[in-house]
């Protein structure tokens, strides 16, 4: 038994990444837990995606009525993110702090 230790001849042992682990729990409750984990993680990662694409939206914004919409948006997102606990509620409040200013500074010009 290798207990999940992957042999390489030309780069010695490597252990295969937590998530690459094809492990099957034998217990019902355990089976659960794994299909909520994997739905859960999956739903995180696009909630994550779509808070970086409106963060994205509003740095790349041309004109200052442009990023004050994406602004809205992304505000939005950030919030409910902090809420879900997706992301920290003090680098929500700092994102959310850095792109005011980056808005108030396109609307500047």
């Amino acid at each position: 038994d290798t207990c999940g230790v992957v042999f390489r001849s030309d780069f010695g042992a490597q252990r295969p990444s937590f998530h690459a682990r094809s492990v099957v729990p034998t217990i019902q409750s355990a089976k659960k837990r794994m299909r909520q984990n994997e739905t859960r993680r999956a739903q995180n990662r696009k909630h994550r995606s779509a808070v970086r694409s409106a963060v994205k939206k509003v740095r790349t914004a041309v004109s200052a009525e442009e990023a004050e919409v994406a602004y809205r948006e992304a505000e939005r997102l950030l919030d409910r993110a902090a809420r879900k606990n997706l992301v920290a509620k003090n680098n929500v409040a700092r994102q959310k702090s850095r792109l005011i200013k980056a808005v108030r500074g396109k609307s500047k010009k």
